[in-house]
């Protein structure tokens, strides 16, 4: 069994001002010293289990799971301290946070042949969770990244050299 744990607490040191000679270009992105960088949840934490089972000259059985916690943080520039927040309805600064639970169920070494079969589910709770917000707003659109759903398959593996 493993566990893991991670602490972010970035921030923007300084804004270096920008000079555009067109008039008409306005940058607006509300940013101030202080203010978190994108696409870093302050928590993070993964949990994982694996049980292997031997089956002697038939090879051997393991089953894995994973969980992992990603806490909220911030997408997109775009909306922090403005009034597109009123106007959207919705503040689409930060993404939400999201929980993810992989498994994994796994034939090793069948039968002494060097071949691996493992069936996996990844985002079993099939959890709805985006992965990114855009800047589209300017446009008159929002966009966002959705994060994989439930997705299953098989994994065929074969080692080659060895002893």
């Amino acid at each position: 069994m493993e566990a893991a744990y991670t602490y972010l607490n970035t921030e923007i040191r300084e804004i270096d001002q920008l000079s555009i000679q067109d008039p008409n270009f306005i940058i607006n992105y509300n940013i101030t010293p202080g203010t978190p960088l994108t696409l870093s949840p302050k928590h993070s934490a993964t949990l994982s289990a694996n049980y292997t089972v031997p089956l002697g000259d038939l090879g051997s059985l393991r089953f894995a799971a994973n969980y992992a916690y990603t806490s909220k943080m911030i997408a997109t520039y775009t909306f922090v301290n403005s009034p597109l927040v009123a106007a959207f309805g919705r503040d689409y600064t930060y993404l939400p946070a999201f929980d993810l639970l992989n498994v994994n169920a796994g034939w090793r070494d069948i039968a002494q042949t060097n071949i691996d079969l493992d069936f996996f589910v990844n985002n079993l709770t099939n959890e709805k969770y985006l992965t990114y917000y855009g800047a589209g707003a300017g446009q008159g659109v929002q966009t966002a990244i959705l994060g994989q759903p439930r997705f299953y398959g098989l994994r065929l593996r074969y080692e080659f050299g060895g002893e």
